[in-house]
């Protein structure tokens, strides 16, 4: 009894119909041997032990009669011959198979693929093998890594590589898949050049052995060049116990470092990583030399040191890399750090932006000196854009310097749209940090629309940055009572020129447990041995300062020259504790200008000493406590002062008169006790002959009163001197009048 198959033809329910496209009925169907006309037995049923007659005479509906099926000899080729009765030819199909266990051999083989055929749906779709289109991926189970977190499918990994192709795939299945092969300053998988590689959702790197130490340059993953990537990497290296800070294992190496080893592959370009997750690892990424990278949509959380560690090293430069969208989260040091790599000085970083980040709690090393991101220190960075970042800490220890971003001696840079808040954690942290330094100069920098909170240290830093604008920022809670710590910084130990401060906010809430004296909000100071130039300050909005509200400072025998103090308004908040000392603190200033400028609930006036060749005009004081001296322009020369109003009480109103070029005019003082070229007010009810004062130790040149009611005849001035004059009038009575002194 042969073993028989349902034939590929006519195999069960067939009919078969004419050229008229009728029944066939009382058709044959001759069934030989294939190529031949010698007789073939074909089968009834799948029991192979009842023959159809040969030929096969078709019902009257054209259909295979006993049952309706033909079963053919497996591993036999037949052919079949179809006729009218009268034996008219209608058809021959020949190699017509028995073996249909064959065909599932044929199909099941290393080459079935490759017949069967596959067209995409859509105009245009080109034909091609099935084999073709799978083949679009390599599978690292394909070369039998088994990915249940035990069976170290490294060497399954290699020999996938081995057999990958420009343009191809690395296609990871969901599993835990180990690099346990230990082998010092490796690479898991180097991605060759067009290489990509995806990680399906629940696939992961992992290393239960460990791959190397950071410093010898292992890795996970290496890619070197047009690569794109979608991974998860667990590198198993954080602490049991502790957090960041606990003891890391020594496999706590890169996530993804753009190199092997210590050299090998520097300067790949056009890398995407993108939509993956990396963790517990020393360098989440790591990328020297590189350009065009994009790494953007990922979770970077639990690392040891530096989340995206960019670096430009030796001639390879680091420039038009992107990285957006990430959030990181639980770091040692930097969410993001571009950095110049062991002293090479010959590479550049330029033209990188990073935007639309998330950091939160970075900086948790105990010997880590970090900001969420970083860019800076040599002199060849240049053209950096961070936008709408948004860096968050909630750690008061750890880190010696805590802070949002630095872009330190970094030129040509924007700063803009970004919320940073700080924990008050530490006294040396900062919001934004862009100075210069000697040798190192920061040039052309834009600082604007950031909104800063919560650094005890500064809320910006631009000592020794030239040309650099800060604009636009909103800054709260900022700044502190130890020297030179204010809110926003503009010079200190640098030389510096250009800088414009303008139209930021800053304000200090009355619970903010770092205030009182000791510091302005805006500052700006000059070191021995430096110059400070041309610092306009303007249009700001400071809102409870700590101490003084703007400060300019500059030495003895070295001036700053050119400051512009314009259009500010400085507020406190009647409170004995804030705002205790002058709103405008200047010394030792040259060819400056402190005008169009609003003050209210000051405790103290304008400070204009030691100063030369200056202006001070069109500015408001007023508000209900009692200011001192209102302008002191002690030591000063060359000075002109007009147009400014006083609406406050005040113990005096100019401090060494002598420093004017000219009398000074059109100021007004109410409600005070004096003023200085026109003082004016309105007396109680007083009887004839008595005393009114103004407050001044100098005797006006001509004071005119006039009644403020009516009944008062024949009024005039009498006994006029340094402080006090006399009212003398007829009518009887008490009256009020109002009066004015000119000097």
């Amino acid at each position: 009894m042969p073993t028989v198959q349902l034939s590929m033809l006519a195999g069960a329910g067939a009919q078969f119909f004419g050229d008229n496209g009728r029944p066939l009925s009382g058709g044959k169907l001759y069934t030989y041997a294939a190529g031949t006309t010698t007789p073939q037995v074909v089968y009834t049923t799948e029991s192979g032990t009842v023959a159809h007659a040969n030929p096969i005479v078709l019902d009257a509906a054209g259909r295979v009669p006993s049952g309706g099926e033909i079963w053919l000899e497996d591993s036999v080729s037949y052919k079949f011959a179809l006729t009218t009765w009268g034996d008219v030819s209608v058809g021959n199909w020949d190699n017509i198979t028995g073996n249909g266990s064959g065909i599932f051999q044929v199909l099941s083989a290393p080459s079935g693929s490759s017949l069967i055929g596959f067209i995409q749906a859509g105009v245009g779709a080109v034909a091609r093998t099935a084999q073709s289109k799978m083949r679009e991926s390599v599978s690292v189970k394909d070369f039998g890594a088994v990915g249940d977190g035990v069976t170290d499918d490294r060497p399954a990994v290699t020999l996938a590589l081995a057999a990958i192709a420009a343009g191809d795939t690395l296609l990871f299945p969901p599993g835990n898949y180990n690099m346990k092969t230990p082998q010092t300053g490796d690479t898991a998988i180097v991605l060759p050049v067009g290489v990509n590689m995806i990680m399906e959702a629940g696939a992961w790197l992992i290393s239960t052995q460990g791959i190397a130490n950071p410093a010898t340059g292992g890795s996970f993953i290496s890619p070197l060049g047009n690569n794109s990537i979608v991974c998860n990497i667990d590198g198993g290296g954080y602490p049991p116990s502790g957090g960041v800070t606990g003891t890391w294992a020594t496999w706590a190496n890169a996530g993804i470092r753009g190199y092997v080893g210590t050299s090998t592959g520097l300067g790949a370009e056009n890398v995407s990583i993108h939509g993956s997750e990396i963790k517990n690892v020393t360098y989440p990424v790591q990328i020297y030399g590189a350009k065009n990278w994009r790494v953007f949509d990922n979770r970077i959380h639990r690392y040891k040191q530096t989340g995206i560690l960019a670096g430009f090293y030796a001639s390879y430069d680091c420039k038009y890399n992107q990285i957006s969208g990430n959030s990181f989260e639980d770091g040692g040091d930097y969410a993001v750090s571009f950095f110049q790599v062991g002293g090479q000085a010959a590479g550049v970083g330029a033209y990188n932006i990073v935007s639309n980040n998330i950091a939160k709690n970075m900086n948790q090393r105990t010997n880590g000196f970090a900001y969420g991101i970083e860019a800076g220190n040599p002199d060849n960075q240049y053209g950096f854009v961070f936008s709408g970042n948004i860096y968050e800490t909630t750690v008061t220890t750890g880190a010696v310097t805590l802070g949002g971003i630095t872009i330190a001696t970094t030129s040509d840079s924007i700063v803009i749209g970004n919320k940073l808040r700080g924990s008050l954690g530490s006294s040396g942290d900062t919001g934004i940090n862009a100075p210069g330094a000697s040798g190192q100069k920061a040039r052309r920098g834009l600082i604007a629309n950031n909104h800063i909170e919560g650094f005890r240290s500064r809320g910006i830093n631009v000592d020794g940055h030239d040309e650099v604008t800060v604009r636009g920022n909103v800054i709260k809670n900022c700044g502190d009572t130890i020297s030179n710590r204010p809110a926003i910084l503009v010079a200190l130990t640098n030389s510096g020129t250009g800088q414009v401060i303008e139209n930021n906010t800053l304000i200090i809430e009355s619970t903010y447990p770092y205030y009182g004296v000791g510091t302005p909000a805006i500052g700006c100071f000059v070191a021995a041995g430096k110059t400070v130039s041309n610092v306009t300050i303007r249009g700001n909005t400071i809102i409870n300062p700590n101490d003084y509200g703007i400060q300019v400072s500059g030495l003895s025998g070295n001036l700053v020259r050119g400051v512009t103090i314009a259009n500010n308004s400085i507020i406190g908040i009647n409170d004995a504790t804030f705002f205790a000392r002058n709103p405008f603190h200047c010394t030792f200033l040259t060819e400056f200008s402190i005008s169009g400028n609003t003050v209210i609930d000051a405790k103290r006036g304008v400070v204009a000493q030691s100063s030369t060749f200056g202006t001070i005009g069109e500015n408001e004081i007023r508000g209900s406590n009692t200011v001192t001296t209102v302008w002191d322009i002690t030591n000063s020369t060359n000075l002109l002062l007009r147009n400014n109003e006083v609406s406050a009480p005040f113990t005096a109103i100019l401090a060494s008169a002598s420093a004017l070029t000219t009398p000074a005019n059109n100021n007004r003082a109410i409600g005070g006790s004096g003023l200085v070229v026109r003082n004016k007010g309105i007396s109680g009810l007083i009887a004839s002959g008595a005393t009114i004062s103004y407050g001044l130790s100098v005797s006006p040149t001509n004071v005119s009163v006039t009644p403020a009611d009516n009944g008062v005849t024949d009024f005039y001035v009498t006994a006029i001197g340094g402080s006090t004059f006399q009212v003398v009038y007829g009518g009887g009575g008490t009256h009020a009048f109002y009066w004015i002194a000119e000097f």
